[in-house]
């Protein structure tokens, strides 16, 4: 199956863990970046977990109305029908939903990302091999400059700019490309 790679706005928007091992901490730490507001639910959590002051623990059994006002809830217990169970909850509500190691019950999937400044790349195979998404990520990480945020800063300026100024799309867009390049081709 093909998974269309949507990227969405989760600053600020309230996130739901089920599970508190190593899976779940994966997960967290992977979404961190992104500024959610992020609660994690489980009888045991990790250590690691419970002393990060940026996210909400709180050490007790899932309950169905956890994922009230939840924009998205990932499931990360070893329990596949409790899993399973949460899936069915989210869909029926509308709630994203992730349920590790079972596609069948997932709403989205998480990509393998490469991030630097504000780019984001995900690199998804469907869940056929997670470990050529990794091959990739670590192959397309080694090409990107290590100033990129500069860079992209800049071309903001640019875009800003062209936008005002060149009005034919076709010559906006072949400036702004040309801009890119030269700036790549510098570092």
């Amino acid at each position: 199956m093909k998974y269309f790679p949507f990227f969405i706005d989760i600053e600020n928007k309230s996130g739901l863990i089920v599970g508190g091992g190593e899976v779940a901490a994966e997960k967290v730490f992977r979404l961190q970046p992104f500024h959610s507001n992020i609660t994690v639910i489980a009888p045991v959590i990790l250590d690691k977990l419970l002393h990060n002051k940026d996210i909400q623990c709180i050490e007790r059994k899932f309950k169905d109305d956890d994922i009230y006002n939840k924009f998205y809830v990932i499931a990360a217990t070893n329990d596949r029908q409790l899993n399973k169970h949460i899936s069915d909850l989210c869909k029926k509500q509308g709630i994203f939903v992730n349920v590790v190691d079972d596609m069948k019950q997932c709403g989205f999937i998480f990509p393998s990302l490469v991030t630097s400044g504000s780019m984001c790349i995900g690199i998804s195979t469907g869940g056929a091999s997670p470990s050529i998404a990794s091959i990739y990520r670590e192959k397309i990480q080694k090409e990107i400059p290590e100033n990129m945020e500069e860079i992209l800063l800049y071309l903001a300026e640019c875009r800003k700019w062209a936008k005002e100024n060149i009005h034919n799309d076709n010559e906006r867009k072949h400036y702004l490309k040309e801009q890119a390049k030269r700036l790549l081709d510098m570092y």
